[in-house]
């Protein structure tokens, strides 16, 4: 299809076909001094009509590059089209299959029928050499291109066009300025309990959920969408979803590489992803929800650099892993964003709520001033987390709220976020900083309450974190920490069946505060509770039997018999 090019001359302006300019363009070499200012003015790139005639469908970014470049530069685009699946208009299941079948299924068949019309202009256009390859989309209805810019201004001549914007490509894990120093951790008043080697993972007491209400993450899906997961780590490996046991593996529904899908076995060349992952559902004491199964999307190679498109794919894969949405996750750990003011993934984080997968992102590391959380933490759809130190306050690079793209409180809830340990690739371990961080902690807890009660609705949940999150500031919520403090002991203990271990430690008579009191239930774990002014404890714990000791400098340990817990009893020791 030929199209004409405006170019403007000193006098007046030129309607001519892109061939003619060229011919102009060679004959004028041989006079570089009579013309030497039109000889300028034609040689700026023939893209300019792209910025001239379709402005609405241009983003901003797109036409700035549009004029900076050469015919013959191929870039990369995204073309949105008209049409979007309502799914608020859907009569979704409540059953989790199902509904997510059928979100999947709407989108689909949206992005099928709009797409339709465009297909053939695309297909003769990368015949023709002008686009070197393309990708549809369903979750969004849009087309990911790389082509010329003649070819950007054909399609978006095309009726069926919407917009095109630029497939940006940016840095998604951004550190905090300043390094934390690990030896922070010698500051630490809380108490530990062997094998457990993060601090974090005390402070929100999950333990207390493991051995005290029997919850573990058990039966939930957690999905690390980030720069990969070494599968291999042995902290990892054991609930590898793809590791099906007795040294067999399967990898189609468990891992996607958005920027080389062919790459079909799990890796992580940058390293963030793995640590992400141990802190969310890694074995021995350094993930929340040891019980969880994991799977994963990468998204970068060791650069860190990661494009939109990418993002797009991995949001879509993850709706439907291998094609199947029945093995879809559902949470997903998203420790990355960009500006707060970005929309670009509203649709895909539209998507996967309607099919009642919760996506958990961390609030950025721009803080201390306000108005500085990233996005997509800064969606309505989205539970942002922001960092704690460990002296329970919020750390000062955790960015703060509000977010001027929704009403909702955000950041959301606190968990910790400094000095965090966890697993590292090729077996190794170590400490890392950031909401980053953070975010796991609490797609952690996400998983472990629904392994406690699986019918929990997105509403249910926030609900949940927000009654149970502990003030760490004087306002409550507050746009630093949110609610608080996650605690995965209180929001956890009302989803279960449990009874009551109560007691008063004395010493001649007298209360004694502060004093440690460990519970060890059937299985030899020990859960350490501290008594409160009145030198009472009071332990919500699974039914069973429990032996009770009490720890005390200067004073032997006393150790109880056997007391049973019953459900929705209380027994007083």
């Amino acid at each position: 299809m030929a199209y004409n090019k405006h170019y403007i001359t000193k006098d007046r302006n030129v309607n001519l076909p892109y061939q003619s300019v060229r011919r102009m363009m060679i004959v004028g070499v041989s006079l570089v001094v009579a013309s030497l200012f039109i000889i300028t003015v034609l040689t700026l790139p023939a893209t300019l009509v792209t910025a001239t005639h379709y402005p609405a469908k241009l983003s901003p970014q797109l036409q700035t590059t549009l004029q900076q470049t050469t015919p013959d530069t191929s870039i990369r685009v995204i073309v949105h089209l008209n049409e979007t699946a309502n799914l608020n208009k859907l009569t979704l299941s409540a059953a989790e299959i199902p509904r997510r079948q059928q979100v999947m299924s709407a989108l689909q068949q949206t992005a099928v029928s709009a797409q339709a019309t465009l297909l053939p202009q695309l297909q003769s256009i990368q015949q023709s050499g002008k686009i070197t390859q393309y990708r549809q989309f369903w979750i969004i209805n849009a087309i990911a291109v790389t082509g010329t810019p003649e070819a950007i201004a054909q399609l978006a001549a095309h009726a069926s066009v919407k917009q095109i914007e630029l497939d940006e490509q940016r840095q998604y894990f951004v550190p905090p300025a300043s390094a934390i120093v690990p030896d922070e951790l010698l500051n630490t008043t809380a108490v530990f309990t062997s094998p457990i080697q993060s601090w974090g993972i005390n402070r929100v007491n999950a333990p207390h959920v493991w051995h005290g209400l029997n919850v573990d993450g058990t039966d939930v899906t957690v999905a690390i969408m980030d720069s990969g997961v070494d599968w291999q780590h042995p902290d990892l490996l054991p609930n590898y979803r793809g590791n099906l046991g007795n040294g067999s593996f399967d990898h189609a529904g468990s891992w996607y590489f958005a920027p080389v899908p062919t790459m079909t076995e799990p890796i992580d060349l940058h390293g963030h992803g793995t640590h992400v992952a141990g802190t969310a559902v890694g074995q021995n004491g350094i993930g929340i929800a040891p019980g969880a199964k994991w799977i994963a999307v990468g998204l970068t190679n060791e650069t860190g650099l990661i494009f939109d498109s990418a993002i797009h794919a991995g949001f879509e894969w993850l709706l439907a892993p291998n094609g199947d949405p029945s093995l879809a996750p559902d949470v997903i750990n998203n420790s990355w964003g960009a500006s707060s003011n970005e929309t670009t993934f509203v649709e895909d984080i539209n998507a996967l709520q309607a099919a009642g997968i919760v996506t958990v992102f961390s609030a950025g590391n721009n803080g201390p001033f306000s108005q500085t959380i990233s996005s997509p933490a800064s969606y309505t759809n989205t539970l942002a987390v922001a960092a704690t130190t460990i002296r329970d306050e919020v750390a000062w690079f955790s960015s703060r709220g509000p977010s001027s793209l929704t009403s909702e409180q955000t950041p959301y809830i606190s968990a910790p976020g400094t000095a965090i340990y966890s697993s590292l690739p090729d077996n190794k371990y170590g400490y890392n900083h950031g909401t980053s961080m953070a975010a796991p902690h609490v797609t952690g807890a996400i998983a472990l309450m629904l392994s406690a009660n699986p019918t929990l609705t997105h509403a249910q949940l926030l609900e949940q974190l927000k009654n149970t999150a502990v003030s760490i500031n004087s306002t409550h919520p507050n746009n630093d920490a949110g609610w608080g403090l996650l605690d995965t002991y209180e929001a956890i203990a009302p989803l279960v069946t449990t009874g009551n271990l109560q007691g008063v430690v004395f010493y001649n008579d007298v209360p004694q505060p502060g004093i440690v009191v460990s519970v060890t239930n059937n299985s030899g774990h020990t859960i350490p509770y501290i008594t409160d002014g009145s030198g009472r404890y009071s332990a919500t714990l699974a039914p069973g039997s429990y032996s009770v000791q009490v720890h005390s400098f200067g004073f032997e340990p006393f150790t109880t018999s056997s007391r049973a817990v019953l459900i929705n009893k209380t027994t007083l020791q």
